[in-house]
């Protein structure tokens, strides 16, 4: 294998040599950091903690980023001049000044090619050297992504985006097409005229695909094999970016400044944030007293599940409407959910005075129609400018956990301050009603009043289309960069992707058995009453936050595969431990220990399955109403939603004997596979480019 340090030595542009990365000066001074332990100690620059060895890499990368603008400038000129000589070429009709043009042209590009490979080694370098770093310092002084971010943040004045932006190859490999084609296209005609002999007898039009002539160009072949290497290599930024965030949009296709605005409105993200923690609050709100509701209307406390479960399942539904509806208007989806919410838990609380059961359902479903938390994503990523996404993902995230945690601790609320008997309107288990159907009506009024749409990138009007076009309806040619056309294989035998769609099924599967079941078999096992039982929940709710927080430490440490592989193992360690044993007694001790270990193996495995989705979904599913987003939603609705009806088969055929090991033991079951399965998608769990990467990385 060859080191990496002498591969760059081998293959870098002699004539550059001093402009390159200084890969292996960079290697003494993070050895000499790790010997003398100096890496926890700081220099103070820019009024930001920074490591000697993080110092000096930021003074290489300013030189290699200074040296690509200065390069790229001086072939911009030279191509500027050449125009000059191109356009007299062809007014003069030479021979020899088009072939002689043609030799310059081609040399501009040679050079282009050297530059894309001068830039690609220096990023190479740039993440061989984090990769090394992070290799062999402790674990909170991983590098990598930390100091991606913080450069990103500092774009007005941070050299590192230079290093992946491409806009001036582009223009430059445009002009070179462009020059090429046009006087090939000359060359041709100057030979013969556009006319040849047929058969002798006499001179007919010569039909030529100059286009096809040029695309098998040697120099246009070789500057397309290097732009090819050079987006390969840049797809780290993209890896980078994706995994610090929720959303799975691909901006690639326009600029920031043209695909969201400079600033979002505050006080509709405001909203945004408060549809999704209201939707949160809402859901499991009913979750402590769900089974005693149940029986109140006539039902059995196994009904409990399908109450809680109708919301999810509706959801299924719904989130395909807001996905389409996304796409026109946000203001008038959010409304419609919100009013949907609305008269769902008007009916969910008047199913007590009026006796049916089937009227609590139909609101739960309403309820489910009210969720609009594909609407709530969707306008992070369209309305939230690029450089306040992270900070706006980690707002929602912070939203529904509050809401999660919300429903469960205004239900115990609810049971301290509410004494039942007195009529059938104002209950422990109709106050969840009013109280959420109150909260929505306000909602709706505010949004209605307040909440503004984005400004949304507008496609081209035919008419100014058709101004692009001569009188003959043929259209004009534009210079641009060779496109290449990469046939995507189907989603279902993409291994990363189909592994954490599963495993997301399956984690919200296990989170929303646990929190269903909870009133149920906290009541049979230590007869705690639902305001207890809310009180757990919310508790639960809350340990979201710390979970968060201790996925955040280890992803700078570890893939995600790795995060993936060994919380599964915890969440099947948990769902051992909360089964009741016939030799043993089951204690309280042991369901909250075991509980709060699945609770927080759910939610952690959570946050990795959505990391490494963003970094395997087909660019195709970025957009569009069946997107990334659609997918994951749809998926961990399903799980909820089975999970819930699961809940109800067994108290309901099962007995209520069964809820807690008929439940966790298929869910250990579900797991077990799971594990099995996760195991032999493990080697796949990463991005195909970055495979051979993996295999063959060499930080010597």
């Amino acid at each position: 294998m060859v080191k990496f340090a002498k591969e760059l030595a081998r293959t870098r542009h002699d004539a550059w040599s001093e402009y390159y990365l200084n890969y292996k000066q960079l290697k003494k001074h993070l050895k000499r950091s790790l010997d003398s332990d100096s890496i926890s100690t700081v220099l103070a620059l820019d009024n930001t903690d920074i490591t000697e060895f993080q110092h000096f890499l930021e003074q290489e990368i300013e030189k290699v980023a200074l040296f690509f603008l200065k390069t790229q400038g001086e072939l911009a000129d030279e191509l500027l001049q050449l125009q000059e000589v191109r356009l007299a070429a062809i007014s003069s009709s030479n021979p020899n000044s088009i072939d002689s043009c043609i030799t310059s042209y081609r040399e501009i590009g040679e050079r282009v090619c050297t530059l894309v490979e001068y830039i690609c080694l220096n990023v190479t370098a740039v993440r061989k050297i984090l990769k090394k770093h992070d290799k062999n310092a402790a674990e909170e002084s991983a590098l990598t992504r930390r100091f991606w971010e913080m450069e990103v943040n500092r774009t007005d004045y941070s050299h590192l985006p230079q290093l992946y932006r491409y806009d001036g190859i582009v223009a430059i490999v445009a002009t070179v097409r462009g020059g090429l084609g046009e006087l090939t296209r000359e060359a041709a005609g100057v030979g013969n005229g556009g006319y040849g002999a047929v058969n002798g007898l006499g001179a007919e039009p010569i039909v030529v695909d100059y286009e096809a002539l040029l695309e098998r160009d040697p120099t246009i072949l070789k500057i397309e094999k290097a732009r090819r290497q050079l987006n390969q290599k840049s797809e780290f930024t993209k890896t980078m970016a994706m995994s610090s965030g929720l959303f799975l949009e691909d901006d690639s296709s326009t600029s920031a400044s043209e695909s969201t605005p400079k600033n979002r409105d505050k006080m509709s993200s405001l909203l945004n944030l408060l549809s999704t923690f209201l939707y949160m609050t809402n859901y499991y709100i009913v979750a402590p007293t769900s089974g005693k509701y149940a029986v109140a209307l006539g039902g059995d406390a196994s009904l409990a599940g399908l109450l809680i479960g109708a919301t999810p399942t509706a959801t299924l539904f719904s989130t395909v409407l807001y996905s389409w509806w996304a796409n026109r208007s946000y203001k008038s989806a959010l409304i419609f959910a919100s009013a949907c919410s609305l008269l769902g838990n008007i009916l969910y609380s008047m199913a007590l005075p009026c006796g049916s059961l089937w009227m609590a359902m139909a609101g739960r479903i309403l309820n489910g129609f009210g969720g609009a938390r594909a609407i709530n994503r969707r306008y992070i990523a369209d309305a939230t400018p690029r450089e306040e996404r992270t900070a706006a993902s980690a707002e929602f995230v912070t939203a529904g956990a509050l809401g999660m945690s919300a429903g469960p601790a205004l239900a115990s609320i609810f049971g301290w301050t509410i004494r039942d008997g007195v009529g059938n309107y104002w209950t422990q288990m109709t106050a969840p009603g009013w109280i959420m159907g109150l909260a929505w009506t306000v909602y709706i009024f505010a949004a209605y009043y307040y909440f503004k749409e984005p400004v949304r990138p507008e496609a081209p009007k035919v008419a100014e289309m058709t101004s692009l076009l001569p009188t003959n309806g043929v259209p004009l040619a534009v210079p641009q960069l060779i496109p290449v056309t990469v046939k995507e294989k189907s989603l279902w035998s993409n291994v990363p992707v189909m592994t954490t769609l599963g495993l997301y099924f399956v984690l919200k599967l296990v989170l929303e058995s646990l929190f269903s079941s909870c009133p149920s078999v906290t009541h049979y096992y230590f007869d705690w009453t639902p305001t207890e039982s809310g009180a757990y929940l919310a508790i639960l709710g809350v340990l979201i936050f710390p979970a968060n927080l201790y996925l955040a430490k280890l992803s700078y440490r570890y893939d995600d595969r790795d995060i993936i592989w060994f919380i599964t193992l915890v969440m099947l360690f948990g769902l051992v431990g909360m089964l009741a044993y016939p030799i043993l007694p089951y204690t309280i001790m042991q369901y909250i220990v075991f509980g709060v270990a699945v609770f927080i193996a759910t939610n952690v495995l959570e946050g990795a399955c959505m990391s490494l989705l963003s970094k395997t979904i087909p660019a195709s599913y970025a957009r569009g109403t069946f997107n990334s987003g659609f997918l994951a939603t749809e998926s961990g609705t399903a799980g909820r939603a089975v999970g819930d009806m699961f809940i109800s088969y067994v108290g309901s055929v099962w007995g209520m004997d069964w809820i807690l090991n008929g439940t966790f033991g298929v869910l250990l079951g579900v797991t077990a596979v799971s594990v099995g399965l996760l195991k032999s998608a493990y080697p796949n769990l990463v991005e195909k480019k970055n495979k051979k990467k993996d295999e063959d990385e060499d930080d010597e």
